[in-house]
């Protein structure tokens, strides 16, 4: 799904997908990054991603590289579907998008959302049959008007794949921790890639992003989310949505990474968010991030640290700690190792006689 800020591709997104994945708002800029879903359709399933809006640049450090990201990530798709605002009207920039993507020789379905009024269909799709693509149809996806013809274009000359659900032996994977702890620059370490904006900037994850990933032989969802802040400081209404967005995230995940900055330790907030965690019955592993820097700038850091944890977690006895450098990527094997053992833990089978005596000795 590609085109500029602001047309409606995540609302596309999220109707496609079945799922309010994505941060919806009246603002430009509010997708930073690519997300990633699978839907289905006549028997056919596939994956589908929604890009960061792309236009000319922006006043934030990050504007170059969302737009550098989606215009990387459109090359991979096998379809192209071209968001265009009907409600704005032909803009110059939906011309230079327009021939950068026919440069791919990718199939495009050129779509012009926002025309509620059936009857006003052909006016509204007038000025954009100049941008001469073959397939071009109008559209309102808050009302759901074209989806079907949208869905029958995505599977188009495709073979029903559609099969029985298997069991899901993936493991779930969120990230979180308070805002600029290096959570983004963690996933992008973990995939070998940059997949994900990354910034000195506080808050610029504003989505949850998932990503389907494998590490020796074991399938994974990672799921980047924004910081969580407490309340009082959580700055407008976007930030409010994300932050409820990282708390649903922590539902949807197997195990949790809580991402602590190295140089300043763990913190109330922090104990929030293992509290959060307990409370959804997740497992959790405190990851301490920037070990590269405290362990020259803080002597005996490792010991250190561990003390303060034992002092702020007081609450969970021998919570699971791996020590990182997202940058350098050092400590990533270990901390995979650490999140497969808890893996095996979860997913252990207590026999029935076990089960009783633990019964017994509950009671």
């Amino acid at each position: 799904i590609f085109g500029r800020p602001n047309v409606g591709k995540s609302t596309l997104f999220n109707q496609l997908t079945g799922e309010r994945t994505a941060v919806v708002r009246d603002e430009p800029g509010v997708t930073r990054d690519v997300h990633f879903g699978v839907s289905d359709w006549r028997g056919v399933t596939f994956n589908i991603f929604d890009t960061a809006g792309v236009s000319a640049g922006g006043d934030k450090a990050w504007s170059h590289e969302i737009r550098e990201k989606a215009l990387e990530a459109v090359k991979k798709a096998d379809k192209i579907i071209f968001v265009l605002d009907g409600k704005f009207g032909l803009n110059p920039e939906d011309k230079d998008l327009a021939q950068y993507i026919k440069r791919l020789d990718i199939p495009v379905l050129a779509v012009v959302n926002k025309l509620d009024q059936l009857d006003r269909f052909d006016l509204g799709l007038s000025e954009f049959y100049g941008l001469g693509f073959t397939h071009l149809i109008p559209a309102s996806f808050e009302h759901k008007l074209s989806l079907d013809t949208i869905l029958d274009w995505i599977v188009e000359g495709q073979e029903m794949n559609f099969g029985p659900e298997e069991e899901d032996f993936r493991i779930r994977i969120a990230v979180v921790g308070k805002p600029n702890a290096g959570k983004s620059t963690l996933v992008n370490s973990i995939l070998g890639e940059e997949r994900v904006v990354v910034s000195p900037e506080a808050g610029t994850t504003i989505d949850s992003i998932e990503v389907p990933f494998e590490r020796n032989g074991q399938e994974y969802t990672l799921i980047d989310t924004a910081g969580l802040r407490r309340k009082a400081k959580r700055m407008d209404q976007v930030e409010h949505v994300s932050a409820f967005k990282s708390e649903q995230s922590v539902e949807k995940a197997n195990i949790l990474l809580l991402l602590i900055d190295g140089l300043v330790g763990p913190t109330v907030q922090d104990a929030r968010i293992v509290e959060m965690a307990l409370e959804h019955h997740r497992a959790v592993i405190l990851v301490v991030n920037k070990i590269d820097l405290a362990e020259k700038s803080v002597a005996r850091f490792r010991e250190t640290t561990r003390s303060k944890i034992k002092e702020t977690f007081h609450y969970y006895e021998d919570i699971p700690i791996a020590f990182v450098s997202a940058k350098t990527g050092k400590g990533v094997d270990k901390l995979f190792e650490l999140t497969e053992l808890i893996w095996k833990r979860l997913n252990k089978r207590i026999s029935t006689q076990a089960s009783s005596q633990l019964q017994r000795q509950r009671h």
